[in-house]
């Protein structure tokens, strides 16, 4: 069964979990230990009541800070103000 995409960001996306509750998963390359090999897919990160709280969400847990292009604390607060900027202007067009 697949569930509708509400919104999706770069590599994050909201989903339709039930028809109370919206789930953010993020895409992402992780290591399965069951088979042993690395393994790309959406990952569950939580849940949300509304998309402004899922926005909300996204941007506490830092979801959409591409953790490669991260080596100092200023490239880190580039980031931040890329995300910051990018879900800002999300927020306005709803």
């Amino acid at each position: 069964m697949t569930k509708k995409t509400i919104l999706k960001i770069e590599n994050v996306r909201v989903i339709e979990h039930d028809d109370m509750n919206l789930a953010v998963e993020r895409y992402e390359t992780y290591y399965n230990p069951k088979t042993k090999k690395e393994k790309s897919g959406w990952r569950f990160k939580g849940y949300a009541a509304s998309i402004l709280g899922a926005i909300q969400l996204i941007h506490n847990k830092e979801l959409l800070i591409d953790q490669e292009a991260v080596s100092d604390l200023s490239s880190h607060l580039k980031e931040v103000k890329r995300t910051t900027k990018t879900l800002a202007e999300i927020k306005e067009a709803l």
